[in-house]
């Protein structure tokens, strides 16, 4: 399901499953579970679809990517879908076994559009912890997931250097 600014199905469910653990919808930014200490880290997940998938899932149809090892691949299941499960399943392990303590996990809103999400987060909380951005991305460039710093998004990390002094690195990981 698309996000729908903290009205739609799929706020509300990981909102249910992220609660027990402090999380906190804030408009523009999105579902912030804060660090327990103070935050060293954010990893970051953005939870809106490219604006085509989202279209595709507002008319409740299904578009596929194509079938890869038998299986059929669908489009925003993985973008960015795949780490927000990824993301989640840590927050309950990770905190269940009382570690990562000075860890804030966040999910994005607008990161596809505007990046209002980050931005928002930047304006409220600054950039002083590390900052870990989950994506999956780049798969016709050979990479399937990559934290995301160039061609397309160059632009945009130019805009939140400019606006809030944040720094990229130029190694794909």
């Amino acid at each position: 399901q698309p996000f729908d600014n903290g009205k739609g199905e799929k706020e509300a469910r990981m909102m249910k499953l992220l609660a027990p653990y402090g999380a906190i919808y804030e408009e523009d930014l999105g579902i912030r579970v804060p660090a327990i200490d103070e935050a060293k880290f954010v990893v970051v997940s953005h939870i809106d679809l490219i604006p085509l998938f989202n279209k595709g899932f507002a008319k409740n149809e299904v578009y596929s990517l194509g079938i890869i090892d038998e299986k059929e691949i669908i489009s925003g299941a993985l973008d960015n879908t795949f780490t927000n499960a990824v993301v989640m399943h840590s927050i309950f392990e990770l905190r269940q076994q009382g570690l990562a303590k000075d860890v804030e996990f966040i999910f994005t809103e607008e990161e596809e559009t505007t990046s209002a999400g980050i931005k928002t987060y930047l304006r409220k909380y600054g950039n002083k912890p590390f900052f870990i951005n989950l994506d999956v991305t780049n798969d016709g460039q050979g990479s399937h997931m990559s934290i995301e710093y160039d061609e397309p998004n160059w632009g945009i990390c130019k805009q939140i250097n400019r606006e809030f002094n944040a720094s990229f690195t130029i190694d794909r990981v």
